[in-house]
């Protein structure tokens, strides 16, 4: 709330300019007035106190800081009037999907991004380079390593749009230990995870096409899409659908060259897929 009010103009919400501002953006009685609230329930909201609030009244203040919809909703996990179940098992129907697509790289991701299940196609376009782990967490292996800088031609833009998704939802389970760990590690070791999570971005869906300059095959183009496993709650789908006849191809190949040196088209499961499993 804070950041969004500070981003805003009086002459974008409608409001005088008025005398010379000390600070960039609305003051927290415009847009309480915008939203038909007192001061101090805006004030105490934005400042995180545990007071009771409406739906309608975090609707409103959504309106007068004009929020998208993703921070809107974003905005109703914030206040606790959006739970999110962290029902996370991998049943043998979402495996066998996940493991079906064959020109598809698909990870999936449980609510702290650890990757708990992938499929061939993403194990050799993102795990066909050294340092790159297609095991462990989404965010770490994105940020810690150097790996991922040269395979993403636009690296900061994908960083930047993995961290708003992420964010997205954290609120709901930024007590949950792993989570917790993982951004405080994030936060204290990577200069750009810090930078970037101070933005308080957040959004829905991933936009416009990934480009990859693989190894072995060269470029790769793909649209990203994460979607829910509405059986899973907690759970993530992170597909790469080829945006082009090349991009397929080229993951055909991939695949099928793996296929014929492991002698199988199956894949080892990580342990946390085994634990799922079991």
């Amino acid at each position: 709330m804070r950041s969004r009010r500070a981003s805003l103009t009086p002459e974008a919400v409608g409001l005088p300019s008025g005398v010379r501002r000390r600070t960039p953006g609305l003051r927290r009685e415009e847009v309480a007035e915008l939203a038909d609230l007192s001061v101090a329930l805006y004030t105490w909201l934005e400042q995180g106190r545990d007071v009771p609030v409406s739906r309608r009244a975090i609707d409103a203040i959504a309106h007068a800081l004009r929020l998208t919809p993703g921070e809107h909703r974003h905005l109703h996990v914030l206040a606790a009037q959006e739970e999110i179940e962290l029902r996370e098992e991998i049943s043998p129907s979402l495996r066998r999907m996940v493991l079906s697509f064959r020109r598809t790289p698909v990870f999936v991701l449980d609510h702290a991004w650890d990757i708990v299940l992938r499929n061939v196609a993403a194990v050799t376009v993102f795990g066909g380079m050294p340092g790159i782990d297609t095991r462990s967490n989404m965010l770490e292996q994105v940020f810690e390593g150097d790996a991922f800088r040269s395979l993403f031609v636009e690296y900061d833009e994908i960083a930047a749009g993995l961290i708003a998704m992420f964010r997205l939802e954290f609120p709901s389970h930024a007590e949950e230990p792993r989570s917790a760990a993982l951004v405080e590690g994030l936060r204290s070791s990577n200069p750009l995870f810090e930078e970037l999570w101070q933005r308080y971005n957040v959004k829905e869906h991933p936009q416009g096409t990934r480009i990859l300059n693989h190894p072995i095959v060269g470029a790769l183009a793909f649209e990203a899409s994460l979607l829910g496993v509405v059986e899973s709650p907690g759970l993530r789908m992170m597909l790469y659908t080829p945006a082009n006849d090349e991009t397929s191809v080229k993951v055909e190949r991939l695949v099928a060259d793996y296929t014929a040196s492991a002698g199988s088209d199956e894949i080892a499961p990580s342990s946390k897929e085994i634990v799922r499993l079991a």
